[in-house]
């Protein structure tokens, strides 16, 4: 029974080597290869032609810069333009790219099948060559012109490109004269706002403030001096304070006229809103009301 275990440890300690030198880790240094490549057709002379190659392996394998194929003639008739090479680094696998860019010098009588000749890339690690055949790549080359070149009145017969599709544009004009419409319409109605069209009177600030102004009483007085603020703010196309009062001048002299009431009118409503004096004398609706009369008679002046 002894000896039965005996053989049993010695016979499993044989196998374990051999099961750990059959790990894909092992046994497997390039994890993944692809040959991305375009179309295998369709080429005439002087085309160029793209190729990558992706290889993951293991870390810490390096490529041998002698398997990388050298810019220059590969035969008569194929060119490689180009070879870069560009290394990314994961937690577990190297990946490398390969880009080749080719070009053809052969002008076929009639569509040949070539093939672009593989190589070997070869990676090096702990003294090891690990070797990754790219295989050929076979494509399509066609002629410029036909085998038997037709003539017409002593000249060479072209084929033009074929026509390219119409795109139907309708549904983008729609969309244009909606797009004109509205902005036409939006220009209307500011012409309109700002008064501007033909035959339309000019806005008149104090028109509106005139009457609400008349049906008010000398005890709503905030009342009247908010209609008259509202009616200056008008005037000035913005906001109208005491300090802009020179500016107001400089744009509508005509309202210099009335300076000493203007400056009056601001103090006072200082004094109410904002000093706290609310006490007002019949004199002082009366002379707000004045002010608005001025005002508006300086208006008509300039209609």
């Amino acid at each position: 029974m002894k000896l039965t275990k005996r053989v049993q440890l010695l016979v499993l300690y044989a196998v374990l080597p051999s099961l750990f030198s059959c790990s894909p880790s092992l046994q497997e240094p390039v994890k993944h290869f692809d040959l991305q490549a375009p179309k295998p057709f369709g080429y005439v002379i002087g085309d160029e032609i793209h190729h990558r190659i992706v290889v993951e392996t293991r870390r810490n394998l390096i490529l041998s810069k002698e398997s990388i194929p050298a810019a220059g003639a590969v035969n008569r008739w194929l060119q490689l333009k180009s070879a870069k090479v560009s290394v990314q680094t994961a937690s577990d696998v190297d990946k490398t790219e390969l880009d080749l860019t080719y070009q053809v010098f052969y002008s076929p009588l009639e569509v040949k099948m070539l093939k672009i000749p593989g190589f070997t890339l070869r990676f090096k690690q702990f003294g090891q060559t690990i070797e990754q055949p790219v295989p050929d790549w076979h494509f399509t080359l066609s002629p410029l012109h036909e085998l038997v070149i037709r003539k017409e009145a002593d000249r060479i017969y072209l084929r033009p490109d074929a026509v390219p599709d119409q795109l139907n544009v309708q549904p983008f004009l729609d969309r244009l004269q909606l797009s004109l419409f509205g902005v036409l319409l939006s220009a209307l109605y500011l012409a309109w706002r700002h008064r501007l069209l033909p035959g339309q009177s000019r806005r008149s600030a104090f028109k509106q403030a005139s009457r609400e102004i008349a049906a008010l009483s000398s005890q709503e007085i905030d009342k009247a001096l908010g209609v008259i603020h509202h009616a200056l703010n008008a005037l000035n196309d913005k906001p109208l304070f005491k300090q802009d009062l020179p500016l107001l001048y400089q744009r509508k002299p005509q309202f210099e006229a009335v300076a000493p009431e203007l400056d009056w009118f601001f103090n006072f409503s200082s004094l109410y809103f904002f000093a706290g004096r609310h006490y007002v004398a019949e004199q002082d609706f009366t002379r707000l009301q004045q002010l608005c009369r001025r005002c508006r008679k300086l208006e008509l002046e300039t209609l």
